[in-house]
């Protein structure tokens, strides 16, 4: 029936009851064994336990324990379902039972149906609850392995709540920070995160509460209870329940701060070897480069360390060092270190050339070679410098006219140089281990011994010496220098002797020229002194301290020309600053009250005008080292200037008045044939006066303006020709309305002589526009033009008139008019030209 396997142990007081409930579960296929009290129960469960798999309990077992006391007994040793069997129904005795065992609890006489039923659903349960206790021991057992591992783990470990708050905390987290368990309780993982890791914290932490990582690693700072910071790994994952929700969080943290610390110094030392001014190189026996540092590829001309690193050590060799290559490889596996010089292509093709110390090494276990290069490309050319520099050197001493000799501490000569042997007849070994008793005699080497022992004694010298020779007095002069050993004690003497004969009669003909330069300063008949380069007076002549009356005690050292308050007053202090700035000459007129110079007062009390020159005194580079000053005393001059100059503003003067009476007279005649033109009926005779009186008055203007004007001489012609048209247009034009003047008159001065004869033409040119091209009182405009190019001179005059009549030929017309314009151009050497087309145009041209 499915059940035959399980045995039922039935508790009853009541033999018959218990008979029939074992007959009925018999037929369900139990096996059933009987006990008729609590303690029999107890006994057969201490034989059989194992095999008993149920117990029926009823309540109520007559004397002794009751069904409920029974089970609670056995229960304390033995794992086996117990469903209580009663006839009892009240509330405390089933509540009582669910106090011991929840298996179930069936009410006799409900039958067989529902008493198999509860003993299934009690095997059921009881089959849960065995497999509900494994799981929680494997729970417990995993637990405490959990526990073990994680408070014995070498590595820092905590469980924190998601507000990173500590729940638990191991042993070596504790000492990894310096906090105990309970200062852990109040901190948060924060608390003891490097305050620059906490942003990229949050972030990662962003990342686990939403899933998109179950955990992430990084390494970070820490700061422990006293303040110290170190480096850890943190590895940091999410602890979730079966449905996914997050419990916890799982930091773990392994302490890295020695390797950080490694790292860092690795660091520093690969930076140091990038900055290092050598390169530095790590190689294989077969020349492949293991590293390389910045100066190597630098030095041969490549751009990075991936550019230079594929190249072998020997394609770098120039044939000279390939050559030598595995000889070098025996003598570093001999000795393990080598030194040599070795020549490398650079990137370009040139050669770079390279001291080298190679060491063999070890790198991760295998042996290498260690080199550090230095490129003495400099060396090489301050060597080849240093050849060149000896040659030269050999070049120019034997090639100086000087000699050149050197001196023990015994005053014997070492060594003589210079073409000096040569041109004078001697050979090194005419000096060489002598001393100058040796060579110029024991009367004549004194001098020459003093000097030796100046020099020897630390001292340099200067000394000067003659010699009387064939073609007279020959001039020497040497120059000594003490020479040093590495000790700093003299250890002998290194001189210069030249010949300076000529020298010396330079200087001869300087002291000449000198004493003939003070005798033409003194002797000069024109006041002079000279300044220093800051403009302070160092010497002056005869001839200025008489006419300034001082003496030269008064002034020299004293008087300073750059701070001269009447030079400053006069405005002359610029240009004297010229002289010492630039270097420039200059001159200028200055007058001065000789009883003050600066704050030097003197005796004399006149004023004196000076015409004053002031050249530079310069060196041979042209540096500006003092000043002649050179005066001429113009105030003679002066007055009679003045004189002369009054003499002129009077005459100029009377000039001015007898062209204001000319223009008088002028305008008297100008009346008087007024007055006469009362007396005539004649209206010809009449017209001649007016046009006599019309040519009066364009003289008269000339005066008019010569007497309001500066010059003399000349006029400003354009005023003169339009004033002059203005007058004639306001006394002949009959109806101002019908003819008018237009003007085009450019700015011309112009000499009197000309300037009245073309006064006279444009008189007559406009009065023939006003008596004859607009008859019957036409309107009209007569147009006056002035011009000037290229150095010529034109006056038209034209109208826009009836023109000349029918026939009429200007050129060979009689009128008094056109005769007296034609005389006139030619008196100004002019070309007259009229034209008439829709009027008259006559125009004057001539030369300015």
């Amino acid at each position: 029936m499915g059940n035959s396997a399980k045995t039922l142990l039935i508790v009853d007081d009541e033999a018959i009851v218990a008979m029939d409930e074992a007959q009925s579960l018999k037929k369900e296929g139990y096996a059933v064994i009987q006990a008729s009290s609590g303690q029999e129960a107890i006994d057969i469960v201490r034989r059989e336990a194992p095999a008993i798999d149920l117990i029926l309990m009823d309540i109520n077992l007559g004397k002794g324990m009751d069904g409920t006391q029974a089970a609670q007994e056995i229960l304390k040793t033995h794992d086996i379902p117990v469903v209580f069997l009663s006839s009892h129904t009240e509330r405390e005795i089933v509540e009582k039972t669910e106090k011991i065992t929840s298996y179930g609890y069936v009410v006799k006489d409900t039958g067989i149906t529902v008493l198999a039923a509860s003993i299934n659903m009690a095997f059921k349960l009881h089959t849960a609850y065995q497999e509900l206790k494994k799981k929680e021991e494997a729970l417990r057992e995993s637990e405490e392995r959990f526990r073990t591992i994680f408070d014995q783990s070498p590595i820092g470990a905590a469980l924190t709540t998601t507000d990173f708050r500590f729940v638990r905390v191991n042993e070596k987290m504790r000492r990894m920070m310096g906090y105990s368990n309970e200062e852990f309780a109040s901190l948060r993982f924060a608390d003891i995160t490097h305050p620059e890791h906490l942003s990229a914290d949050i972030e990662q932490v962003q990342r686990l509460v939403a899933g998109e990582i179950d955990h992430y690693e990084t390494d970070k700072r820490y700061i422990r209870k006293d303040k110290t910071v170190i480096w850890g790994h943190l590895s940091l994952r999410a602890m979730r329940d079966s449905i996914g929700n997050l419990l916890y969080f799982l930091p773990m943290v392994v302490d890295i701060t020695e390797r950080k610390q490694t790292d860092e110094r690795m660091r520093v030392l690969f930076e140091l070897m990038d900055i290092a001014p050598a390169a530095i190189t790590i190689h294989d026996f077969q020349g492949n480069f293991l590293y390389t540092n910045q100066k190597t590829f630098e030095l041969h001309g490549y751009s990075s360390k991936e550019e230079f690193f594929p190249i072998n050590l020997k394609d770098l060799d120039v044939p000279e060092s390939s050559r030598l290559i595995e000889s070098r490889i025996k003598q570093l596996l001999q000795y393990g270190e080598l030194s040599f010089e070795v020549g490398h292509f650079r990137k370009d093709g040139s050669v770079l050339p390279l001291h080298v110390i190679t060491k063999v090494a070890e790198w991760s276990g295998e042996k290498v070679l260690l080199s550090v290069a230095v490129d003495i490309t400099e060396l090489k050319r301050a060597e080849e410098a240093l050849r060149e520099s000896e040659s030269r050197f050999r070049t120019l001493v034997d090639s100086m006219e000087d000699v050149i000799f050197t001196l023990d501490a015994q005053q014997r000569h070492t060594g003589v140089y210079g073409r000096w042997l040569k041109k004078e007849g001697f050979a090194p070994g005419d000096f060489l281990g002598k001393t100058a008793r040796d060579i110029f005699g024991q009367a004549n080497a004194a001098m020459h011994e003093s000097a030796n022992r100046r020099a020897l004694a630390g001292e340099y010298v200067i000394y000067d010496w003659s010699v009387e020779s064939d073609s007279g007095v020959r001039h020497y002069q040497a120059s000594l220098s003490p020479v040093y050993n590495a000790e700093k004690k003299v250890m002998g003497v290194v001189g210069i002797g030249r010949e300076v004969t000529s020298q010396k009669q330079v200087e001869d003909a300087l002291r000449r020229s000198q004493a003939f330069f003070n005798i033409i300063i003194e002797q000069s008949p024109y006041p002079m002194w000279i300044s220093d380069e800051k403009g302070i007076l160092i010497r002056i002549n005869k001839s200025c301290c008489d006419l300034l009356d001082i003496s030269a005690e008064e002034v020299i050292g004293r008087y300073d020309l750059l701070n001269d308050n009447i030079v400053e007053e006069q405005g002359l202090l610029p240009l004297v600053r010229k002289v010492f700035d630039k270097g420039e000459a200059v001159r200028f007129e200055i007058t001065y009250d000789t009883s003050k110079l600066k704050q030097i007062e003197l005796r004399k009390k006149s004023s004196v005008i000076l015409d004053t020159t002031i050249v530079p005194i310069k060196d041979v580079h042209g540096r500006v080292t003092g000043a002649i000053i050179q005066h001429i005393n113009i105030t003679g001059r002066k007055q009679v200037q003045k004189a002369l100059e009054r003499s002129i503003a009077e005459k100029d003067i009377l000039l001015k008045e007898l062209q204001h009476r000319v223009k008088n007279n002028l305008n008297v005649i100008s009346s008087l044939f007024g007055l006469e033109m009362d007396k005539l009926s004649d209206n010809q005779t009449i017209q001649v006066f007016i046009n006599a009186q019309s040519r009066i008055r364009s003289m008269s203007a000339i005066y008019e303006q010569l007497y309001s004007s500066t010059s003399l001489d000349s006029v400003d012609l354009d005023i003169y020709i339009k004033e002059l048209a203005v007058s004639l247009f306001e006394t002949y034009a009959v109806d101002i309305g019908a003819v008018k003047l237009a003007t085009s008159i450019v700015k011309i001065k112009l000499d009197i002589k000309r300037a009245v004869p073309l006064g006279l033409i444009l008189n007559e040119l406009i009065m023939n526009a006003l008596k004859h091209a607009y008859p019957d009182n036409k309107k009209g405009t007569i147009s006056v033009k002035l011009g000037s190019s290229d150095s010529t001179i034109e006056l038209c005059v034209s109208d826009d008139g009836v023109g000349f009549p029918a026939g009429f030929n200007p050129d060979t017309a009689g009128s008094m008019g056109l005769r007296l314009v034609r005389m006139l151009a030619n008196q100004i050497d002019g070309e007259l030209s009229i034209e008439s087309r829709g009027g008259i145009k006559a125009s004057v041209r001539f030369t300015l």
